[in-house]
């Protein structure tokens, strides 16, 4: 069951509009509409001569979601005044569901939002179409495939004389070249790749063995735009997520477009996380053990 939305403005103001207590926002949500999964828009072509037709392509439309709102409390224009605050025309906004089990996040922009003015239930109607149809978890998930892994732990001990005689590791460096990542999510969503050099990588690739793809990075395009490799304090940023791929390279305070860097013959074999297992793996020709590397992603789902 629903909660309550969280609905944020382009100016990054927020109002909670809690079903159970509309006393705090003064707008009542009578109804919503588009929060379900949405519909497909399937191509065909008919067999000529036969009963039966061929599916050449499907695709999910944007998603619409409909608020039909009441204006609560003594001063109606105090309400309207805050619908019309938090859900301008034309505006981006982000909304966070929250319900029994679970608080999901989408954004949109606003379509229409019309006034009942001359009605007995004084209200509102508030149209959001959303171009990216799936929902989101908020927490996003990290997944390092090496580094250091923490372990101090108190009480301190020493094998210093006096101070005890069992020793405790501070941290454990850890490198794994493959990882199996598991995602629970409804459909297919796009990650983030970050990688910290601690040294020189040469020919630096990550794959998705499942899918049999790879994403690598040429030395040379890399040294045309940035002045060299990767070295030592090299931030890398690849996102793979749909509407948001990109590839960034931080040096000494300086952010570079890489883009052209993970093109293979002016392609770049772009990969996304599926249900289930996903086992990833990475190699470089040089300086492999000289890399920490994590994933992040959020789970998608198509409906509430």
């Amino acid at each position: 069951m629903i909660e309550s939305f969280t609905i944020t403005n382009h100016l990054g103001e927020s109002l909670v509009l809690e079903l159970t207590n509309p006393e705090e926002s003064g707008l009542v949500i009578t109804s919503v509409t588009g929060l379900g999964q949405v519909d497909a828009d399937v191509n065909t072509t008919k067999l000529a001569g036969s009963d039966y037709s061929i599916k050449n392509s499907a695709f999910l439309i944007e998603r619409n979601v409909v608020f039909s709102i009441k204006y609560y409390g003594d001063d109606i224009e105090v309400s309207r005044g805050t619908a019309d605050r938090i859900f301008p025309t034309s505006k981006a906004v982000t909304i966070d569901v929250k319900t029994d089990y679970k608080e999901l996040t989408f954004n949109g922009t606003v379509e229409k939002n019309e006034p009942a003015i001359f009605n007995k239930l004084s209200g509102c109607q508030v149209s959001i179409k959303c171009t990216d149809p799936f929902m989101y978890e908020k927490d996003a998930l990290s997944i390092p495939f090496g580094g250091v892994e923490p372990m101090f732990e108190f009480p301190f001990h020493s094998d210093i004389e006096g101070f005890g005689n069992d020793m405790i590791e501070f941290g454990n460096i850890r490198i794994i070249k493959e990882k199996s990542i598991y995602y629970t999510g409804e459909a297919e969503v796009g990650f983030t790749i970050n990688i910290h050099s601690t040294g020189i990588v040469r020919g630096f690739t990550i794959y998705n063995l499942d899918q049999r793809k790879r994403i690598n990075i040429d030395d040379d395009i890399l040294t045309t735009i940035t002045g060299s490799g990767i070295i030592q304090g090299d931030d890398i940023v690849i996102s793979t997520i749909k509407g948001h791929k990109s590839a960034t390279l931080t040096r000494n305070g300086i952010t570079y477009n890489i883009l052209n860097a993970l093109a293979k013959n002016k392609v770049i074999d772009w990969f996304e996380l599926q249900r289930g297992d996903n086992l990833m793996a990475y190699s470089a020709e040089e300086g492999e053990y000289d890399m920490m590397i994590n994933i992040k992603y959020r789970i998608s789902h198509k409906g509430v």
